[in-house]
């Protein structure tokens, strides 16, 4: 007999039994923004972009002239996000791949992970410059966001999603599902490796300027 999948039902903070704010990290383009968003419509969560609290709050020292990155001063970025989770409610979701680089308070931290092949068109539609969607490739291949995950947060805590094939709708079903059952998400956790990529004559890191 075929049965039905059920979708898990939305579920508050206060029924999942913690105020904590979710942290989701990741590199440029890896689905994050996506990802929050959808969560934040299944839970009525507060989303806490960490890209638009530096702009608003000037919470950078200067701005890289080569690329246009900007020199966030992560001290104070730390404080204003505490600042918003204590004003947040309920529930709060902190999104920005600077995330993974803080130590914040968090009941979930989320991965989002992209093959490199797939993070380099969605690059390209942003109009990165070929350095620095190389660069944010590079640090795809060698895990980097989750590496400094694992510095900053409990093991326990950190789940990776895919969102190479998955549409942001798909995402968020799979964060739902870890943060209603983190225990039972913890035995069929995945990681991501696309360090064999490292060697390939796709992707040709040597270019880079050192």
């Amino acid at each position: 007999m075929a049965t039905k999948k059920r979708t898990p039902k939305p579920r508050t903070a206060a029924k999942t039994g913690s105020n904590k704010p979710i942290v989701i990290t990741g590199v440029p383009g890896s689905g994050k923004t996506s990802l929050a968003a959808e969560l934040a419509k299944l839970t009525g969560a507060k989303i806490i972009s960490i890209n638009d609290l530096v702009a608003a709050q000037s919470l950078f020292s200067e701005t890289d002239v080569t690329d246009g990155a900007k020199i966030v001063l992560l001290p104070k970025l730390l404080a204003a996000i505490k600042k918003e989770v204590s004003s947040a409610g309920a529930m709060a979701v902190i999104e920005g791949h600077l995330a993974c680089e803080l130590r914040i308070s968090a009941r979930l931290v989320i991965v989002c992970r992209c093959n490199p092949k797939v993070l380099r068109k969605r690059l390209a539609l942003r109009d990165y410059g070929q350095e620095k969607s190389k660069a944010n490739e590079l640090c795809e291949m060698l895990d980097y966001c989750t590496l400094q995950s694992e510095r900053n947060f409990p093991k326990s805590i950190i789940f990776e999603i895919d969102t190479s094939a998955s549409t942001p709708a798909q995402s968020a079903q799979r964060a739902l599902e870890i943060m209603q059952d983190i225990k039972a998400a913890a035995k069929k956790r995945a990681w991501a490796d696309w360090s064999g990529m490292l060697f390939s004559q796709e992707i040709d890191f040597r270019s880079l300027k050192q």
